[in-house]
């Protein structure tokens, strides 16, 4: 069996890439809610409401994260 070529990516800025998590995060988040909107069973509603608020969560923390950073940078 051949080996698969090796894919090398450039490397990114860490703060770049934050901004694109947190952007998936909220993304994710709004894709959620729309299911919780649609779901028929009320406890998977309510599963895809929790997920949402979980998203949000995590996407607030890279937010502040990269605000602590780029303080500390300035500073």
């Amino acid at each position: 069996m051949a080996a698969l070529p090796r894919v090398h990516q450039a490397p990114r800025s860490p703060g770049k890439a934050m901004v694109k998590e947190t952007k998936f995060f909220r993304k994710q988040a709004d894709k959620a809610e729309r299911m919780s909107r649609s779901a028929s069973d009320v406890e998977i509603a309510q599963n895809f409401q929790n997920m949402a608020r979980a998203y949000r969560a995590q996407a607030d923390v890279m937010k502040a994260k990269r605000k602590a950073e780029k303080k500390r940078r300035d500073a």
